[in-house]
């Protein structure tokens, strides 16, 4: 039942003459926590043993390197959602009782596990377009097959590349749009601002589509009789685009055009926390769906396997 970590066997004798748990349930905390332990030690660089570890050094844990390591066991040791739920569980509990036990040392410190949600399950992957059909669906409307091409082609452009939300996107109003600072106010989830940054493929596609425009109306996009999109046109919109593409077997929705920027953003930056900022997701595990390998990604490996090449 000893360990090296002394703050973590005060715990453990906590658990199991405090708290009446039983011998395997202690020595399940005691394992869960050291792996803990040892993957923030690695995670933060702190050039210290896991038996120097103590309340002023596990009170500067935060928030994100719970995240990290939820998201480490989710991809690198593939754990199921409620095996991480048990993680996070168990972590949550030591952190409660280390705040109990030294209020006075941690006063100023916040405990990390305290604005954590529960670890959901997942049971899908979302359904992203392949990047060279995402490339070709930027440009896909032309003179010939629709009057608005450029507004159309603008609203693929921003799905895209900025990852909005149908929502977001209709209400967008021509002075959210800062164009000095290539960024966008939307109003998002339960009516939440948050600000969009917008790529310079966004910002040419905005600023060529404001051109066509000869009126003085306030929203972004406009139908043909100058009025404000609803949902169904876009839901149009990006329908004809996947037509026009010869994509339609697959069934995308405009949704999928966010699932494909989040996850272009994740493979580019293997940043979770970025991409959550970028979607506007209010918790990790939202946003946790977007770590999957790619298909694309594993058969390059597969490819580049030295053993692929001796005949």
């Amino acid at each position: 039942m000893q360990t090296n970590i002394p703050i973590l066997n005060d715990f453990l004798y906590y658990l199991l003459y405090i708290k009446n748990f039983s011998i395997k349930t202690v020595k399940n905390y005691s394992a869960k926590l050291q792996a803990f332990f040892y993957f923030s030690i690695e995670y933060l660089e702190w050039n210290v043993q896991p038996k120097d570890l103590n309340v002023f050094l596990l009170g500067n844990i935060k928030e994100s390197t719970v995240i990290q390591y939820l998201i480490f066991l989710n991809y690198y040791r593939e754990n199921s959602p409620s095996s991480r739920r048990r993680f996070l569980s168990i972590i949550r509990r030591f952190y409660k009782w280390l705040f109990m036990k030294y209020p006075h040392t941690l006063k100023n410190k916040i405990n990390p596990t305290s604005n954590l949600p529960v670890v959901n399950s997942i049971k899908r992957l979302p359904k992203y377009v392949s990047l060279k059909d995402a490339k070709r669906l930027q440009n896909i409307f032309n003179k010939e097959n629709s009057i608005f091409y450029i507004r159309n082609n603008t609203i693929i452009t921003l799905f895209l590349n900025a990852g909005f939300r149908a929502s977001e996107l209709i209400n967008i109003n021509i002075s959210d749009i800062d164009f000095n600072n290539k960024q966008v106010s939307v109003i998002g989830k339960g009516n939440k601002e948050r600000i969009v940054v917008l790529n310079n493929k966004c910002m040419t596609s905005i600023i060529n589509y404001l051109k066509t425009r000869n009126d003085s109306e306030i929203p972004l996009f406009i139908t043909a009789n100058n009025k404000r999109f609803k949902l169904n046109g876009i839901e149009q919109i990006c329908s004809q685009a996947y037509e026009l593409a010869g994509l339609k077997e697959f069934n995308y929705t405009v949704h999928s055009l966010r699932h494909t920027f989040a996850t272009y953003l994740y493979d580019s930056s293997k940043d979770i926390l970025i991409v959550k900022e970028a979607l506007g997701h209010s918790s990790i595990e939202a946003t946790e769906i977007y770590t999957h390998v790619m298909p694309e990604a594993i058969k390059n490996a597969v490819d580049k396997n030295p053993l692929n090449n001796i005949w």
